[in-house]
């Protein structure tokens, strides 16, 4: 299942919305294959169920000069993001494990995954994937998604739309925001009327 989760701009995110579908991708992994654990990126970082290793200091070389080259103009390309994108998957598979980027939608989000043979060898490469992202995402992410991220506009007409959808689903949300509504809904309802 691929998830898609909206960037968001000016400091607004779409908390709810993240949890739900991460809950949700996170369970049709785990159900589909155990060793698969996908890492859904938008602003404010990623869920993580697992504690990141430390960084070396030749991972740590690689990615301040990745990323100074990145916002040397203050402007971060679709292209730029890309690099640093499949710089994390570089990252992790420099120790050894397999990592993906499985989609990149310029202006719109990210999904990146790591796998393994076993179960154990899952959580390490989940571990490698989150220490990798956190290394070169970090400083990046915001400022890309601030300039090719949805406007306030957008944004107000998103939320408008995914609380209109729960409600013809016959949930009761009105005057709620998304965030609240999604602690109210089942997720497979959530899941339905997410942007996609």
């Amino acid at each position: 299942m691929l998830t898609r989760f909206e960037y968001v701009s000016k400091g607004r995110t779409l908390l709810a919305m993240l949890a739900a579908a991460a809950l949700i991708t996170i369970s049709a992994c785990s159900q589909d294959s155990p060793e698969a654990t996908p890492d859904v990126g938008a602003v404010g970082g990623a869920v993580t169920t697992t504690s990141s290793p430390e960084s070396s200091p030749e991972d740590r070389r690689d990615a301040e000069a990745l990323i100074g080259s990145v916002l040397a103009d203050d402007e971060i390309t679709h292209a730029e993001m890309e690099r640093v994108l499949l710089a994390v998957v570089a990252c992790v598979e420099r120790t050894g494990h397999q990592a993906a980027l499985d989609a990149f939608t310029p202006g719109k989000g990210y999904e990146l995954s790591s796998s393994a043979s076993t179960s154990e060898g899952a959580y390490a490469a989940d571990a490698e994937l989150n220490r990798c992202r956190d290394l070169y995402i970090t400083e990046v992410e915001p400022l890309y998604s601030a300039q090719h991220g949805p406007s306030e506009a957008e944004i107000e007409a998103n939320e408008e739309r995914i609380l209109g959808c729960l409600n013809d689903l016959g949930h009761d949300v009105q005057g709620l925001t998304v965030f609240e509504a999604s602690k109210r809904v089942p997720p497979q309802d959530f899941a339905t009327c997410e942007p996609g």
